[in-house]
C-alpha cells in the first residue's frame, strides 16, 4: 500500500536514507544532516510537481518512492529505496514500484517514467528491466550511471 509522505515520516526516512546500504546505492552517497533533510523535505512536500509515498505492508513501512513531474515533457523521473530493515527477496521492491507506476500513469499528462541508476546497483538495473524499462543510454556526462525509460 502506498501512502503520501507526511512530516511525521521524515525522521524515519532520514534514518533509512543515511544507512550504509541505501547510501551505497544512491546517486548522492553523502550523509545528510538532520537540518538539511527537514529543510529539503519542507520544500519538496509543498511543490505540486513533486510526489512521495511510503510503501507499507500489513502496517509496516518498508520503503519510499518519489518522482518529479515535468508536465511539458510528459515525463516523471523517479527515485526509490527499501528500508534497510525490509525483508529482501520477497518482491517488496517490485510491488512498490508497480504500485508507484499505477499512481504515476494515472496522471494522463505523463507518458513516460525515467530512472537513473548507478552502474554498480545491479538489483535496481534488473528491477527496471523486469518492469519493462528500456535502457536509453549511459546518463550524459555521468559514466557511472545508466538511464532507463518506460513509456505508457
Amino acid at each position: 500500500m502506498l501512502k503520501k509522505v507526511e512530516s511525521s515520516h521524515l525522521k524515519m526516512i532520514l534514518k533509512w536514507r543515511n544507512s550504509d546500504e541505501v547510501r551505497k546505492a544512491s546517486l548522492d552517497s553523502s550523509v545528510i544532516l538532520e537540518a538539511d533533510h527537514y529543510h529539503w523535505w519542507s520544500g519538496y512536500l509543498k511543490d505540486p510537481r513533486k510526489n512521495a509515498y511510503i510503501y507499507s505492508v500489513d502496517g509496516v513501512d518498508l520503503g519510499i518512492i518519489s518522482w518529479v513531474v515535468d508536465q511539458g515533457a510528459g515525463c516523471a523521473v523517479w527515485s526509490f529505496y527499501l528500508s534497510p530493515e525490509a525483508p529482501r527477496g520477497m518482491g517488496h521492491g517490485q510491488n512498490m514500484l508497480k504500485e508507484g507506476l499505477g499512481v504515476i500513469f494515472s496522471d494522463e499528462k505523463i507518458s513516460e517514467v525515467v530512472g537513473i541508476v548507478l552502474l554498480s546497483n545491479e538489483p535496481s538495473i534488473q528491477l527496471h528491466k523486469k518492469l519493462g524499462f528500456q535502457l536509453i543510454s549511459p546518463k550524459t556526462g555521468s559514466e557511472d550511471r545508466l538511464q532507463f525509460r518506460l513509456e505508457r
